[in-house]
């Protein structure tokens, strides 16, 4: 008798488990265009277009016919969220507990295969965080504490260019980098190297396959600071360039055997003052002025020190009088530009300095009147130019002032010749 008055109750509960479990099978169908989400924090709250905050199961799916299944309390995700493809393949699972990722999070190639493993701790990184190559290796590993990098991290890397590949290793401490980290090849060289002192403060340094120090470059607060160098594979010092706070302020480099082969001086990261030139026996060979980044004036010299030519600028191009010496300091050649272009009327004088020749230029052609003169300081050729193009009738000279012959052009072609005796 005891047992008829119980057996009611139980069927009660277990067609209450069984429309339950029925409850858990039903799913509430939608897309991402008719649910919209508001951020709190890491907390994400999932409403209808209506406002209605999203209760129990649901497949939201993508324009491309990717979905996700996901189950919801009050407009929390609640336990697991997995995303499918359009092809129905797995992409990825979460767990959620009170709206935050909580738990293990896997994402997966088209393979099916695991891609990497994630941990989370109410919404915050935790543990170690592993990403592979489709073959199963590690291609990664991370760790987190408390929502920050900690402890070792090593990473592969793949150089496309190269075809070569590297490891990492990083070191942190409750978020901040601490540490020598390395970048090694194949064969367990070091690439590359990074010592810190501080989070932000720290000496990088690059190397060849053979070991030799590439570069040196120190930054102070994640800017370059101090003095960088570069070096040749003999380690030769190549260049030094010295930085304040991120901006440089000048750069030497090297000619092989060591001695100085330029000397630039910066301001707010653009040439400013002179830039100098020195052959490999510490010569001057030519400098150049700039201001705020346009270049000035130019200077060059011959290899004995003599001044070559002196070039004035205007905003990066020629503009003005720019002259030429010989080796004796003899003044050869005057031209003239207006913004890089030759204009004006150019003279050039023999190395005794001596009259040679005058020519006329207008935006960049020959333009005007040619002369020619002999070593008697009298007219050897007369003739115009149009457009750089002979013209007219060009005069020929004896060397006692009396005509020689004449030639007529036209657009730079001989019409006619006439020779006098």
């Amino acid at each position: 008798m005891v047992h008829r008055r119980f057996i009611p109750l139980a069927l009660i509960f277990l067609w209450l488990n069984y429309t339950a479990s029925l409850a858990q099978d039903e799913w509430t169908y939608t897309t991402w265009k008719e649910v919209e989400q508001t951020k709190f924090g890491k907390e994400v709250l999932y409403k209808s277009k209506e406002g209605k905050l999203l209760q129990g199961n649901y497949k939201i799916a993508e324009s491309t016919g990717a979905y996700s299944k996901a189950t919801f309390i009050n407009g929390k995700p609640s336990g697991e969220w997995r995303r499918y493809d359009a092809t129905g393949k797995i992409e990825s699972t979460s767990r959620f507990k009170d709206g935050l990722r909580d738990g293990k999070s896997e994402t997966f190639y088209q393979n099916g295969k695991l891609q990497q493993e994630a941990y989370w701790d109410s919404g915050k990184k935790t543990g170690t965080w592993k990403s592979y190559k489709e073959d199963g290796t590690v291609w990664s590993e991370e760790h987190y504490k408390n929502d920050l990098k900690d402890r070792k991290w090593t990473k592969k890397i793949h150089y496309a260019q190269t075809g070569k590949n590297t490891v990492t290793m990083e070191f942190y401490k409750m978020g901040e980098r601490v540490g020598t980290w390395e970048e090694k090849d194949e064969e367990g060289r070091i690439v590359k190297s990074k010592k810190f002192t501080s989070d932000k403060d720290y000496v990088e340094k690059e190397f060849y396959p053979n070991g030799a120090l590439a570069s040196l470059e120190a930054y102070q607060n994640n800017r370059l600071h101090g003095t960088s160098k570069g070096y040749n594979t003999l380690g030769q010092l190549q260049f030094e360039a010295v930085y304040e706070e991120g901006y440089i302020l000048s750069k030497k480099t090297f000619h092989g055997n060591g001695t100085l082969a330029s000397l630039a001086h910066y301001k707010h990261q653009a040439l400013d003052g002179k830039q100098e030139f020195y052959a490999e026996n510490g010569d001057l060979i030519s400098y150049k002025v700039y201001e705020e980044g346009y270049l000035m004036a130019e200077k060059r010299f011959h290899p004995n020190g003599k001044l070559e030519e002196l070039i004035p600028y205007a905003y990066h191009k020629k503009h003005g009088k720019a002259t030429q010496f010989n080796e004796k300091g003899i003044k050869i050649r005057e031209a003239f530009y207006e913004e890089g272009v030759a204009s004006g009327t150019w003279v050039y004088y023999t190395d005794d300095g001596d009259k040679a020749s005058t020519q006329a230029y207008k935006d960049g052609f020959k333009e005007g009147i040619y002369v020619s003169y002999n070593e008697a300081k009298g007219k050897r050729l007369e003739g115009l130019y149009e457009k750089g193009r002979r013209t007219g009738t060009w005069k020929y000279y004896k060397r006692n002032g009396k005509l020689e012959k004449e030639i007529v052009y036209e657009d730079d072609v001989v019409v006619s010749e006439k020779k006098y005796y």
